[in-house]
């Protein structure tokens, strides 16, 4: 869905009407909060992994993706991306190893 509908990220990060209490990105986290708790318990997902990291990748994917000019492009953008952070959310600073 990210990939085909940029706008549905745009809308989501950049809509908020306090006058109406509206807060996309926030209950967008909370759309995320369950499914990422099922996550963590089947063991697919990193335990220290909240909502609010999960949002912050969106948000780089939307960044990469913004401006690609067709949906293939959006799609390699994204699979770039998210192997960047994802050998960035294995890796164990410090260590001479992955920490997964």
């Amino acid at each position: 869905m990210v990939i085909e509908s940029a706008g549905f990220l745009e809308v989501a990060f950049s809509s908020s009407d306090p006058a109406r209490g509206v807060d996309l990105q926030a209950s967008l986290g909370r759309l995320l909060d369950e499914p990422l708790a099922q996550a963590q318990v089947a063991g697919t997902v990193d335990p220290a992994l909240g909502t609010d990291d999960v949002l912050l990748v969106l948000r780089m994917v939307f960044g990469a993706i913004h401006t690609e000019p067709d949906l293939e492009a959006r799609r390699h953008t994204t699979h770039q991306v998210l192997g960047l952070v994802g050998r960035g959310l294995s890796w164990n600073h410090g260590s001479t190893k992955p920490a997964l």
